[in-house]
């Protein structure tokens, strides 16, 4: 991890000071863009600093930075391809991961209350006592971890729960929500048939590996969410690209289920249009899904704290 963080950060830049990027797009099989060096071997994978590196990113003179994100889209496409009501319910409220933290442990002191429980959430347990590593962030990789396939060992393993705790959390999360094993025993059920599986949009896929390897069924699982979110966000960025004035709007980087923009000081009318791009209705089943994005604004990359007063931080448009 620090290897990888040191050579974004070792980069060579252009004599001008822009860390450059090769945006591929073809590279990954769910659709997902990757990053690399520029064909002149300057720059690298963007995709890849870490957040707290990302405070040395600033936008150009008279311009601000815009981050927009499909925050929660992954679990919030699980929700709806599962047809899970309760799953469904916990995205439409706005705060999956508190939600979903009261519902896995559900003994610590909880209010009813989604805002003061998420100060609850905060807390950090004592068996991974790590800043960040709170009840809420760990509540985040159960989600993540059993949608796509993870048993408790597996999630013991990555997130440094104990054992027990692991098994007790994800039993509590089948629990609440019990259609999302019902998807996942029919996806199961396809690769082993050597079925393809389609995503929310019509991308399609065959996977070569073992269809009785559980490392194939995590794939599968995890295609139709992650390829349904990458395909979103890039119908959006062409449609950016098409549309809008590049000196009003300038497309500076794509992460995985975000878009980097820059757009001249203050005028947030331009964001307000972008964000019509990403929400895209999706028929999902007998509905349409609409995975609504989170804006963050502000004159560098990095998140805005008392040692960052000029970081993005979160607006309402």
């Amino acid at each position: 991890d620090k290897t990888k963080q040191l050579g974004s950060l070792n980069a060579k830049l252009t004599p001008d000071n822009r860390y450059m990027s090769s945006f591929n797009v073809g590279a990954a099989w769910t659709g997902r863009f990757s990053s690399s060096k520029n064909p002149y071997q300057i720059g690298g994978n963007l995709q890849n600093w870490a957040e707290r590196h990302r405070i040395i990113a600033i936008p150009d003179a008279g311009m601000e930075l815009a981050y927009l994100d499909l925050k929660q889209a992954e679990s919030n496409v699980v929700a709806h391809i599962s047809q899970d009501e309760a799953y469904i319910e916990a995205h439409r409220i706005g705060d999956v991961h508190t939600y979903v933290c009261r519902l896995v442990w559900p003994d610590m002191a909880w209010t009813g209350d989604l805002k003061r429980d998420k100060a609850i959430a905060k807390v950090l347990p004592d068996w991974d006592n790590v800043p960040g590593h709170d009840f809420r962030f760990q509540a985040k990789r159960i989600q993540h971890g059993s949608n796509f396939g993870l048993t408790p060992q597996g999630i013991s393993m990555i997130a440094h729960i104990p054992m027990k705790e692991a098994a007790k959390a994800q039993a509590n999360y089948f629990k609440a929500f019990p259609k999302i094993r019902a998807w996942q025993e029919a996806t199961a059920k396809k690769i082993r048939n050597h079925e393809t599986l389609t995503n929310c949009l019509g991308r399609t896929i065959l996977l070569f590996g073992r269809p009785w390897d559980p490392h194939t069924i995590k794939q599968g699982l995890a295609f139709v969410p992650q390829s349904t979110v990458a395909d979103i966000l890039d119908l959006a960025m062409l449609r950016a690209w098409n549309d809008m004035d590049p000196f009003e709007l300038e497309l500076l980087a794509q992460v995985h289920d975000a878009l980097l923009l820059q757009f001249p000081c203050g005028k947030l009318d331009v964001l307000k249009k972008a964000i019509t791009y990403m929400q895209i209705p999706i028929p999902v089943h007998d509905r349409n899904m609409v995975i609504q994005p989170e804006v963050a604004v502000g004159m560098n990359w990095g998140k805005r704290s008392d040692t960052n007063p000029d970081g993005i931080e979160e607006i309402e448009l």
